[in-house]
């Protein structure tokens, strides 16, 4: 029982640090090479600013991705409330029906890799988030907020607009 106890403090700490650091490191600013080789034709379903939603440690979290194109390629950021700079993410690949999206932190003195692989599911995102050495993996969900300029997108769209109620209109 001892040896669960000793191994459960290493994953809260990198719980924490994940929250924290998930953004922090590379920032926008800082990048000149290419971002990505995928073309946006490939990610067309994923483009727009989302609001992911996840449960870390039985605690929500919720970050900004917004994935756009940048000259024809996918380019994507995430934004936390508790870093300082957003995070360019480079490595972004198309695997089946999913977006894969993968970046490097420090960890320990060591590079630790995390990585969202994201699906459409209506107007929905819906996948997982995690480190590629298997020490935490969540669920994680993603909804274009419902902005005042899209609130009168046609019915039909794919935008969650649509789904929003109308006020009626008064004379």
């Amino acid at each position: 029982m001892m040896k669960h106890l000793v191994c459960r403090a290493p994953l809260a700490a990198l719980v924490v640090v994940v929250i924290a650091a998930a953004t922090m490191g590379a920032t926008v600013g800082a990048q000149t090479e290419v971002v990505s080789t995928l073309p946006t034709t490939e990610a067309q379903g994923f483009l727009g600013e989302w609001t992911l939603s996840m449960e870390l440690q039985g605690n929500p979290v919720e970050m900004k991705l917004e994935i756009a194109d940048s000259a024809g390629t996918v380019s994507a950021t995430l934004t936390s409330p508790r870093a300082r700079e957003p995070q360019l993410i480079r490595d972004i690949r198309r695997v089946g029906e999913h977006l894969k999206l993968s970046w490097q932190r420090p960890f320990n003195g060591r590079p630790l890799t995390l990585q969202m692989e994201l699906a459409r599911e209506g107007a929905m995102l819906a996948g997982s988030f995690g480190d590629t050495n298997g020490m935490f993996e969540t669920e994680i969900t993603g909804a274009v907020p419902i902005r005042a300029d899209t609130a009168t997108t046609t019915r039909g769209s794919d935008s969650p607009a649509q789904a929003a109620p109308r006020e009626p209109k008064r004379n």
